[in-house]
């Protein structure tokens, strides 16, 4: 929900002429959202550590 209205307000920025800022606001938003999906599967192929 959060990372939708970056989004937004990213491409509000971008609408309103500043396309630096609404780039710049846009891919480190992307860059995040996929940085997590990517550690969350790393993290669910890994076995559970068994203890004794």
């Amino acid at each position: 929900m959060v990372s939708f209205l970056i989004i937004a307000g990213a491409l509000f920025l971008i609408d309103s002429g500043k396309e630096i800022s609404g780039s710049i606001l846009a891919g480190g938003t992307l860059t995040g959202l996929a940085y997590i999906f990517i550690t969350g599967r790393k993290e669910e192929k890994q076995p559970p550590d068994k203890e004794d």
